[in-house]
Parts: structure tokens; sequence; C-alpha cells
């Protein structure tokens, strides 16, 4: 029997460093972070490569331009876990660490997708809050999302549109990182 695959559900955490610009610690008791959210054109460690063109035209859906004109446009800490497609596809307002309230595209490296990103006025998001100061946390923050494929000779895939982004979640270690793309590209 063929299996009918109709889409690749995407979690971009495995294994690197982050990269914060900034922290700061706010009147209300959130923190407001400054940190990469992606990096676009090259493989990354999960072998993907997200072309720019891609995550801008999901960065302009309605979805995510109304989440953003909300301020709802919420994350969770770490990836659901499991197969259930419908569970990846939601935000369980249970588990939202923070909020998103602006991406751009880095000015030096236009590769580079940073978001402008506060804590959440959560259990999660409070607990976000201490892991980042009091116990000196970087945050890391993955996409997720849901789209296809097309397959690449040198072993990666590349993400085609439409990408249906539902969110950046807050995760141990992302798979966009300069120093792999580098030790990709000079094939060490």
């Amino acid at each position: 029997m063929k299996e009918n695959i109709v889409g690749y559900v995407f979690h971009e955490s495995v294994m690197t460093e982050a990269d914060v610009r900034s922290v700061k610690e706010q009147k209300n008791g959130t923190v407001l972070i400054e940190a990469v959210l992606q990096e676009a054109n090259l493989p990354n460690r999960n072998k993907r490569i997200y072309p720019k063109n891609v995550i801008q035209e999901a960065l302009e859906t309605p979805y995510v331009r109304e989440k953003l004109n909300t301020k709802s446009w919420s994350g969770e800490a770490n990836h659901p876990a499991g197969n259930d497609v419908n569970r990846q596809m939601s935000i369980d307002m249970n588990n939202v660490s923070h909020i998103v309230k602006k991406t751009y595209w880095d000015s030096q490296d236009p590769n580079l997708l940073v978001g402008l990103v506060e804590t959440a006025g959560t259990i999660t998001g409070q607990n976000m809050v201490g892991l980042i100061l009091k116990n000196g946390m970087e945050c890391s923050f993955s996409m997720r999302g849901l789209g296809d494929v097309i397959k690449e000779n040198n072993g990666c895939v590349r993400v085609k549109n439409p990408l249906k982004l539902i969110c950046y979640d807050l995760v141990s270690f992302p798979s966009h990182t300069k120093a792999y793309q580098r030790k990709i590209l000079m094939n060490e």
C-alpha cells in the first residue's frame, strides 16, 4: 500500500549555540529578547534549506500578520511531542512561554531572521524568565510549520512554497547555526 504524504511537519531543534542579541528585563516582570529566529538559504543541522522568499511569504500570510498585529503570535516551551498533526499545528495555551512581537531581516546578514520576543505572563513564561535571569540561560528559538520539500542531490531537502508557519518555539538547541553552515560549506 502506497502512503499518501500531503506535507511535512517541520521542527527545527537540534544542537547549536544560541544567537541572542539582547536581553532586557521589563518593569512588568517580563523579559524582552532580541534573537535570531531562523537562517535562510543555507543547510541547517536537519539538512533542510529554507529559501528566504519561502520564509518571507510565510511571514506575510494573513495568519502571521494578524497574530503580530494583535500581539498574540505565541510560542511554546519546546515543540510538541508525538505525531498528531493537529497538535503540531496548534498552540497549547497552557504551554505558552513567549510572544513574538516583531520580526525583521538582519541588516548585516540578510539571511538571518531576527525576532523581538517577550516572555509571556504565564507560568511557563515565568519559568522562562527564571531560566534567563536567575540561571543565565541564552534563549534559542525554532520554527514550527507545515510544508513540502524538494530533495536535492547533496542530501539536503529544500522547503518549498507554501510554508504554513505556526510559531517559533523556545528550544534548547535550534537547528540554525553559522558555525554549522561554515563547516558544511568548507566540507570539514
